[in-house]
């Protein structure tokens, strides 16, 4: 009876020795589990704030696009503008000229 107690014993000695074995490749798996979750959670903040960055930097871009779209389209309106005026100048001094030179023309035939 007491060769059973002692294999009883034994055998609950060495499965509480097999369950702390266990136990502690939990334990050792437990820690870089939690590693890799503050990892994890550093990544995903960073991402987020890189994410945040990349439409703060869009949006500058997309801003910039557009005043120099309008920049240029202002200039072509005032290019528009200048190349009127100039032609209405051409077309005065055309007409000018050619008023005098017929004034001329007429003034030198009565005269």
């Amino acid at each position: 009876m007491q060769h059973e107690v002692e294999s009883v014993i034994l055998l609950r000695i060495s499965n509480v020795e097999q369950q702390l074995k266990l136990l502690q490749e939990q334990l050792k798996s437990y820690v870089p589990m939690r590693e890799n979750e503050l990892q994890l959670q550093s990544i995903q903040g960073t991402v987020s704030r890189i994410e945040h960055d990349v439409i703060d930097v869009k949006l500058r871009v997309e801003s910039q696009e557009k005043e120099t779209r309008e920049h240029e389209e202002e200039q072509r309106e005032s290019q528009a503008a200048l190349q009127i005026k100039v032609l209405w100048g051409v077309v005065s001094l055309v007409i000018v000229s050619g008023a005098t030179i017929f004034t001329g023309y007429i003034l030198h035939f009565f005269h």
